[in-house]
């Protein structure tokens, strides 16, 4: 039996709004700092006091031997530490970046974590130091694509602006060129771990969270970006690329106005426009066709296809199709008004929800939804079965937690917790003796008295 993975998936909106607060966020501590564990000093060797033997025995001169009878040899040193072999063999940079980035980064300017400024050193130790961003003085064609795409990883839920890029345009020595190279290759690993791992921890939003995501390797996505031939679409790979997910990244978009955003667009009140014999000109006649599909003109005039559209309209609608645009056809166009941007919240707190998440859900898996009261088996990524569920309240929430199923158990008993005995049924039963019954609910009593519902 294929092991299924079980996921619970909060998609409520409580924590839409601690995502929406970004003061909030951006202010919290870095939810993937490392923190450095207490090294505790290695214990004092023990110190045996002196005999008289171990004095005479000092004291009294040995005779030479052939080894001490040579002059003195210079002692011999002590074997040197890992890390002072990597600096006795590394080669000393001869660019003056390269140089410039060796002597940064013993600083911890620019990177998040303990974690990320090693990876950074070995990655640029291993390549003699030498940028991966600037050549010649001047932004590569890598950095150019880089910057580009960040521009645009709003449409992944994320804000652009959290990932300040340096002007390599306007760094002309060494040490601007050098500063610009890391200031570039931080920015990069922050958006990678927002996007494979989120920008929240989520037991910061909700504590009854149990996620098992696999957190960004800094190593692995230095290496992953150093070897691209395609750096926006190696970026774009941090992201989840799970239907779920894509669904909801193009739902942000045509709430954005972008593809399929037709609906996004509002039609402005006014006369009621028709066919006559002189040409009708309207301020509202580009949006109107844009709404409708058609093509866009220079002009505004409500000719004889717009209005045919506007009759297709009304047909469609149950309205009178006589391709007048009144009042109720503007109504109908634009539909019930809602807050769009509170719908965009919506969006982009689900889309981090799901960064959360292993990005491998694999070939089979579970889903249950909360607020929906359901769960989803899949396969391949389709739906195979699904059924109604029982969940927590807000009182007394689910938790939300992703493993491994080992077993199934089908059509189990369920032994009430006694909490939920004497706080929710006994006075249920109080009012109604017959209440719990009609729910398939037994009752009975322990051997102490005590009363037992399953």
């Amino acid at each position: 039996m294929a092991k299924l993975r079980l996921d619970y998936l909060l998609i409520s909106t409580a924590i839409t709004v601690a995502l929406s607060t970004v003061s909030a966020v951006r202010a919290a501590p870095d939810a993937f700092d490392v923190i450095a564990a207490a090294i505790p000093l290695p214990e004092t060797a023990d110190v045996k006091p002196l005999t008289p033997a171990d004095v005479v025995q000092r004291r009294t001169p040995a005779a030479p031997s052939a080894a001490t009878a040579a002059p003195a040899a210079a002692p011999a040193a002590t074997e040197a530490t890992p890390e002072q072999k990597a600096q006795d063999t590394a080669v000393v940079p001869t660019d003056p970046v390269a140089a410039k980035i060796k002597d940064l980064l013993a600083s911890n300017r620019f990177f998040a974590s303990k974690k990320e400024r090693a990876a950074a050193e070995a990655f640029y130790s291993a390549r003699t130091y030498a940028p991966l961003w600037e050549t010649a003085g001047a932004a590569n064609d890598r950095a150019k694509a880089a910057i580009a795409y960040l521009a645009t990883v709003d449409s992944e839920g994320l804000d652009p602006a959290e990932y300040a890029v340096p002007s390599f345009k306007n760094a002309t020595s060494p040490d601007q060129l050098a500063e610009a190279d890391l200031r570039m290759t931080a920015t990069l690993l922050t958006y990678a771990r927002h996007a494979q791992n989120g920008r929240i921890n989520p037991s910061r939003v909700v504590p009854e969270i149990a996620y098992t995501g696999e957190p960004l390797d800094p190593a692995d996505a230095l290496a992953k970006l150093s070897d691209s031939k395609d750096i926006a679409a190696t970026l774009a790979d941090f992201n989840p690329s799970n239907p779920h997910y894509r669904a909801l990244k193009a739902k942000l978009a045509e709430l954005r106005g972008g593809k399929n955003g037709a609906g996004a667009i509002r039609i402005p009140s006014g006369p009621v426009l028709k066919l006559g014999k002189s040409e009708l000109h309207d301020a509202r006649v580009p949006a109107l066709r844009e709404k409708l599909g058609l093509a866009a003109k220079d002009n505004d005039v409500y000719d004889r296809a717009l209005a045919d559209a506007v009759a297709a309209f009304q047909k469609e609608h149950e309205l009178r199709g006589n391709g007048e645009l009144t009042t109720a056809t503007v109504d109908a166009l634009n539909g019930p008004r809602r807050d769009r941007s509170h719908e965009v919240d919506t969006i982009i707190a689900n889309m981090e929800r799901w960064r959360w998440l292993s990005h491998d859900l694999g070939k089979a898996y579970s889903m249950l939804n909360i607020p929906d009261y359901t769960l989803q088996v899949y396969k391949d990524q389709a739906v195979i079965w699904k059924t109604r569920v029982v969940v927590g309240k807000p009182s007394k929430p689910t938790p939300l937690l992703t493993e491994t199923m080992k077993f199934i158990t089908i059509n189990p008993t369920w032994n009430v917790p006694p909490s939920i005995v004497y706080h929710e049924y006994l006075p249920v039963m109080a009012q109604d003796p017959t209440a719990l019954a009609r729910y398939g609910l037994h009752v009975s009593y322990n051997r102490d008295g005590s009363v037992h519902i399953s």
